[in-house]
């Protein structure tokens, strides 16, 4: 099943649409990408983090598996031992590659158009 980024209005041009998160790559170079969410009407566009894109595989990952908790402590009150363990897994995994991959001093990425 597909997520659908719910619809909002965006804050320049008040235009009612999706805000899915978009990726690029950063203008630092290497493996690095920068995520943001962007209007499709008026260019207006707001920066996340600067991630890589295993990163950003293990952030669905994990978004998998909270979705996956979540049902299973509606279902039986907690979720099981195997998805804690790999929750665990994949957040530690998370921070370790940020860690490793992203610079310190990133605090903000220059994606050309800004609000």
């Amino acid at each position: 099943m597909r997520r659908v980024a719910p619809r909002q209005n965006c804050p320049r041009c008040e235009a009612e649409q999706s805000f899915p998160v978009r990726h690029r790559p950063s203008p630092q170079g290497g493996n690095l990408i920068v995520v943001y969410i962007a209007c499709t009407v008026c260019g207006w566009n707001r920066f996340l983090r600067t991630s890589t894109e295993q990163i950003e595989q293990w952030i669905k990952a994990e978004a998998i598996l909270k979705r996956r908790a979540e049902v299973e402590t509606a279902r039986h009150f907690a979720p099981s031992a195997s998805t804690r363990r790999m929750l665990r897994v994949v957040s530690t995994n998370i921070a370790t590659a940020r860690a490793r991959d992203i610079p310190h001093d990133d605090q903000r990425t220059d994606l050309g158009r800004s609000a």
